[in-house]
């Protein structure tokens, strides 16, 4: 049992965190083995939980860096001081949103520990959809950004982690805006008490 447990340290050890021993008897041999085999389930899940984060952090990055570029392009093509005024404040936003980003990451390897600390205001939906349609519109001009929904005559509020909400809309109106050939649309409807949103673009799906 013990040439298994050295065995499976060896095979860690040059990256195959899958290696796991067998945990039979109940003696010091039995619950080092169990041990180990924890252990190694730990780093498992902390390096898979590391590459998802690096993937996720790369294709939150495109957006605000898309923007910034685009910025950099109008900056230099505009007509007046206003103009370059309107373009200077918006690259400011995409500013603030890295470092926000940054905060995100930080609340994700909190998560990771098992210590949330969301928040869950009332969010005005209709107000979110506009910012982030906006947001996405200089990305891609030939398509077309509608909201399907009728606002109405009272603030839509739902219950949510505001940067989340915009983090996911963002990342599913951006997407969308990859595929479609023409428009994405961007509906909500409201069922009893939740509230359902929806994404459509009309590429070949």
């Amino acid at each position: 049992r013990l040439r298994a447990l050295e065995s499976a340290a060896t095979h860690i050890a040059s990256g195959r965190l899958d290696a796991r021993v067998p945990t039979r008897g109940a003696d010091s041999v039995g619950r080092l083995a169990s041990s180990f085999n924890a252990m190694a389930e730990h780093l498992q899940t902390s390096l898979s939980t590391q590459r998802e984060l690096v993937r996720a952090v790369s294709h939150e990055l495109r957006t605000p860096v898309a923007r910034l570029r685009f910025g950099l392009e109008m900056i230099a093509d505009a007509p007046n001081e206003t103009a370059r005024r309107k373009y200077m404040d918006g690259m400011d936003s995409d500013i603030q949103e890295l470092d926000r980003l940054v905060d995100e990451m930080l609340t994700y390897s909190r998560l990771e520990q098992g210590e949330p600390a969301l928040k869950f205001p009332r969010v005005d939906l209709d107000a979110l959809l506009d910012q982030v349609l906006s947001e996405q519109a200089p990305l891609r001009p030939a398509i077309r950004l509608l909201c399907g929904t009728t606002p109405a005559a009272e603030p839509v509020l739902v219950d949510g982690e505001l940067r989340y909400l915009h983090r996911a809309l963002q990342n599913l109106v951006s997407n969308a805006m990859r595929h479609a050939e023409t428009r994405v649309r961007v509906s909500y409807y409201l069922q009893g008490e939740q509230c359902r949103v929806d994404v459509e673009d009309d590429g070949p799906g």
